[in-house]
């Protein structure tokens, strides 16, 4: 998924966030959509009983803070 996508979806953004801060998944229907979408993209994948950034992952989330830092 591409960088551009994700900007126009910040619930992604967010779910993002919660893994990179060890935050448990949510156990709604929608959020669980949200997590199965970041793994199939290749941004999280599943750990033991959770989720962790992949490399892809952290580096969206990098350029996420670093362009909220420019503005």
């Amino acid at each position: 998924m591409r960088y551009e996508m994700l900007n126009h979806m910040p619930e992604l953004f967010r779910a993002l966030g919660n893994i990179q801060h060890g935050k448990g998944q949510p156990a709604d229907a929608e959020s669980h959509m949200h997590y199965c979408m970041l793994q199939a993209n290749g941004l999280a994948q599943r750990s033991g009983g959770g989720f962790i950034l992949t490399e892809r992952g952290e580096h969206l989330i990098s350029r996420r803070e670093a362009d909220q830092a420019r503005h």
